[in-house]
């Protein structure tokens, strides 16, 4: 996500966009399986937001214009809102995991 953040939107950049959209959507894919339905309204957000800014690069390439670049930079912004999103819903239970591993750890150690 973080390479998306800071790609220069250009005439030139729809394929490191696409690119860096193909290793957003792997990782998404990854986390969603991990989640077993979980979390199911924020990665669905995510998907949506991802399917938009697939639109607005298509659209971008198709026919380039400061609107279109201006569309990108939007569906970006969309694209890091849901994620952002969808981080702040697992923070909790991966704070519950960290407590938990801790526990297991010091249990391990004082064996």
């Amino acid at each position: 996500m973080e390479q998306l953040l800071h790609v220069k939107i250009g005439k030139g950049t729809a394929d490191e966009i696409k690119s860096d959209l193909a290793n957003i959507k792997e990782k998404l894919t990854a986390l969603t399986e991990e989640l077993h339905g979980e979390f199911q309204a924020q990665t669905n957000a995510v998907k949506s937001a991802i399917a938009k800014l697939e639109t607005a690069v298509s659209d971008m390439t198709a026919h380039f214009s400061a609107s279109t670049a201006a569309g990108v930079a939007t569906a970006v912004g969309g694209v890091a809102a849901a994620t952002s999103s969808l981080l702040a819903a697992l923070a909790p239970q991966c704070e519950v995991n960290e407590t938990r591993m801790r526990l297991i750890l010091l249990h391990i150690a004082q064996e």
